[in-house]
């Protein structure tokens, strides 16, 4: 069961609020950050998810982090295109089934693997 953190909006996440509540994820929010590190960031409040970081490219939301005790959702909006270079790439082949049925929003939670 998903246990959302982060839900109080007095209390935006730092990184040392971060690494404690992802624990053994931590690292792949850092890789996430590292990897989107020429996109635009910022944390956004919602009173059903709490603090969730939004990653974009000019007014284009790439996807949403929405942290949750050790892991975090990622969703994302998949374009056609987008899309369509997805399902080709062999190196996603794992997630072709979830990026097919998806209709609009492609959520996904990260655990440790």
């Amino acid at each position: 069961m998903e246990e959302r953190i982060f839900l109080n909006k007095d209390s935006k996440p730092i990184e040392q609020t971060l690494k404690s509540a992802f624990e053994d994820v931590y690292t792949y929010y850092e890789t996430l950050i590292n990897i989107s590190d020429s996109f635009s960031k910022k944390w956004n409040f919602s009173k059903t998810s709490g603090w969730m970081l939004k990653v974009y490219d000019k007014k284009k939301a790439l996807f949403y982090l929405i942290p949750i005790k050790n892991e975090f959702i990622i969703s994302l909006t998949i374009r056609g295109k987008e899309r369509k270079a997805f399902l080709k790439d062999n190196e996603l082949e794992k997630i072709h089934d979830m990026i097919k049925s998806a209709k609009k929003i492609f959520r996904r939670i990260c655990a440790p693997i």
